[in-house]
């Protein structure tokens, strides 16, 4: 009995220091734990607003799948035009076509006289056929700065030479936005030394003399660099040295490749306005070209060659349009260009392809530039002229 009373009373015992203990802690048993404040989010920086620009873009040109460009032809400009843009832009397939401008600007009409729009960014030259087109047809859609350069190294006006909105080759410096500009250099005429010696000619202004009738092999001069080449040499020489040098009887082509062939081949002893993209191209699949030179006293000048900005109206893919205007025209692009066309970008941050040609900020206002539309009136009477011999 006794030891039973010891048992009930240590368990009493303890109960009740149990329960002091608990009073003192002031412990509810029953009570729900506080929960934890929860803890304050990071706050996520915002994104520069041409940076939300640019990814919507590229969001919806990936909506678009894909963008259609043009340029003037040769291995240097494919590689230009399409070189890095499958890997940086997988969803974006990037179709590009070569065309000459008087050969592209008829179609883009008549499709559009079919409802159709098949074109987004052209890279090329202009000529009589382009400012027809832009200025009757209205083929070309505006470049607006602030609507189509996004990127912050690409609107940069410090970067471009003769400023972001300093050289244009249309009047309403709209529609034609220079990308590359180069002097004259001489390059554009030149003759099979196999059969001519430089003693005998070695200027254009002696391509007059009626003794190399028969033997000069010309590109057509209906449009683009070509037409404009010989305009500048008619405003240099006058228009009897034109009408001379048309008596002459030269057989005109299309063919950029094919003149070259014949130059090479002594076919035909002298080619005028070769597209020394072209004549890169041969060299570079190991062609000798040792025995053809160029011609001097070249008329001086700057030309944009097949490099202009021009935008087609109502393009079927318009950001994929954006996007590709943009990467074409950042530093690492542009180089790229300089390097495998070679010539020279307005960029003033890259180096030079061809630095033989290089414009200053001074030639903008010394030299004409050959493609401007404002030498329009010279352009019509040289069409004129050659009418039946360059233009057939």
């Amino acid at each position: 009995m006794q030891r039973l009373d010891l048992r009930r009373t240590t368990l009493l015992m303890l109960a009740a220091v149990s329960a002091l203990l608990l009073a003192a802690c002031g412990a509810d048993p029953t009570a729900t734990p506080t929960p934890r404040p929860a803890a304050t989010p990071t706050p996520t920086p915002s994104l520069p607003e041409w940076e939300v620009r640019w990814q919507e873009t590229i969001a919806a040109a990936e909506e678009e799948g894909k963008v259609s460009v043009t340029s003037c032809g040769g291995e240097g400009r494919r590689r230009a035009m399409n070189e890095g843009w499958a890997e940086m832009f997988p969803n974006i397939t990037l179709e590009h076509q070569p065309f000459n401008s008087r050969d592209l600007w008829p179609l883009v009409v008549r499709e559009a006289g079919f409802g159709q729009r098949n074109f987004d960014v052209r890279i090329g030259g202009a000529d009589t056929t382009t400012f027809q087109a832009m200025h009757t047809n209205n083929t070309h859609h505006p470049l607006d700065f602030d609507e189509w350069f996004i990127l912050p190294e690409v609107r940069d006006p410090d970067v471009w030479l003769g400023g972001i909105d300093g050289v244009w080759l249309d009047e309403t410096k709209k529609y034609a936005w220079p990308i590359v500009l180069t002097s004259s250099a001489g390059d554009s005429f030149w003759v099979n030394r196999d059969l001519i010696p430089e003693s005998e000619l070695s200027s254009v202004e002696q391509l007059a003399d009626p003794k190399w009738k028969g033997q000069i092999v010309s590109i057509s001069s209906e449009g683009g660099a070509a037409q404009n080449t010989m305009m500048m040499q008619m405003l240099l020489y006058g228009e009897e040295w034109l009408n001379d040098f048309l008596a002459n009887e030269p057989v005109v082509i299309r063919d950029h490749r094919q003149q070259i062939e014949f130059l090479l081949r002594g076919q035909y002893a002298i080619a005028t306005t070769v597209d020394t993209n072209e004549l890169r191209d041969f060299e570079a699949e190991g062609v000798d070209l040792s025995n053809i030179a160029s011609l001097d006293q070249e008329a001086p000048s700057l030309s944009n060659a097949c490099e202009s900005l021009q935008l087609h109206a109502e393009m079927p893919h318009p950001n994929a349009a954006k996007v590709y205007v943009n990467w074409l025209l950042t530093k690492e692009h542009q180089q790229l260009w300089n390097e495998v066309v070679p010539t020279n970008s307005r960029r003033t941050d890259v180096a030079c392809g061809r630095c033989n040609l290089t414009v200053t900020e001074e030639d903008l206002g010394t030299y004409r530039l050959s493609q401007d539309q404002a030498l329009a009136a010279d352009r019509a009477r040289f069409a004129e002229l050659v009418q039946g011999v360059l233009i057939q």
